[in-house]
């Protein structure tokens, strides 16, 4: 467990280093996962991965504690990933509290992974 740790330290130290701060699978139409990012500085790297045939949108949301809250908090689009069908990225470089990854059609899964870059 010790050299488990100290590997983490090492590349989370690095320049160029990104550490995961959330997943989330989606698997039904109009369910959404939500990441909290409230924790995690900016710049931050947010992808929505569509499967075949799948499409899905990225929101945000600066309403303080909207990963707790989400029924209540404001959420808007992120950059062009509204209904997408292939993988997209987007970089946020604005702090913001929470994510929410949506499927909006299909029949497959839509991934959604956030990033943040040392």
């Amino acid at each position: 467990m010790k050299n488990l740790v100290l590997c983490l330290l090492l590349i989370s130290t690095t320049a160029a280093a990104s550490l995961l701060v959330g997943f989330a699978t989606v698997s039904a139409n109009g369910t959404a996962q939500i990441v909290d990012t409230s924790n995690h500085r900016s710049p931050l790297t947010v992808s929505i991965i569509p499967q075949s045939g799948t499409a899905g949108t990225i929101e945000f949301s600066n309403t303080a504690n909207a990963a707790a809250a989400s029924g209540v908090a404001n959420w808007q689009v992120l950059g062009s990933a509204s209904n997408v069908s292939v993988s997209t990225t987007v970089i946020v470089t604005a702090p913001i509290s929470a994510l929410r990854f949506t499927r909006t059609s299909g029949a497959s899964a839509v991934i959604g992974e956030v990033s943040w870059n040392q």
